[in-house]
């Protein structure tokens, strides 16, 4: 998976966050999960390799028109250890 985008949110469970990820076909996909909040790049991983599915339709809708994010994050979980 490569990463694509990302947005956060605060809850009362701490940082919730919604990756949009390229596999290696070039298909979109879109992941849930809870973010530690310490590392940004370690964040995005994580929810990539353990978040829960996003609902693609929901995911395309949100981050439609969204700006392009700076920040690349590890193409897998091995590469922040």
């Amino acid at each position: 998976m490569e990463y694509k985008n990302a947005f956060w949110f605060s809850s009362g469970m701490g940082t919730v966050g919604i990756v949009q990820a390229m596999d290696e076909r070039k298909a979109i996909h879109y992941f849930i999960g809870i973010a530690q909040g310490l590392h940004e790049p370690i964040d995005i991983n994580n929810i990539m390799n353990i978040g829960a599915l996003f609902p693609n339709e929901l995911g395309a809708l949100l981050f439609k028109n969204a700006p392009t994010r700076a920040i690349k994050a590890p193409k897998n979980s091995a590469d922040t250890l």
